[in-house]
């Protein structure tokens, strides 16, 4: 039952000298511990995904400047034109 919204909630705590404030506050004094840890692997997770997404785009980086350089050979390559008539000769060979 959630006590926030039900008034039968609020006359119980009222009844036993406590607002939801002071519930939430016991609550988080009693789970701290856990808290942490969960705060903590979060951390360590976000940490993870952090170094994945540099090393992502440090591998992309080194591929585009690659790939850059590769095309730019190519279209600075000396092309032959080849005439259809010798294909044919070359390929009958």
């Amino acid at each position: 039952m959630r006590c926030g919204r039900s008034g039968l909630g609020k006359t119980t705590l009222a009844a036993a000298g406590l607002t939801m404030d002071a519930v939430m506050a016991r609550t988080l004094a009693l789970k701290i511990h856990e808290i942490e840890r969960i705060d903590r692997m979060t951390m360590a997770a976000e940490a993870r995904r952090n170094a994945i997404l540099r090393e992502i785009e440090r591998h992309r980086a080194t591929f585009a400047g690659t790939l850059r350089r590769t095309v730019e050979d190519v279209e600075d390559a000396d092309f032959k034109v080849v005439a259809a008539e010798e294909t044919a000769r070359e390929e009958a060979a």
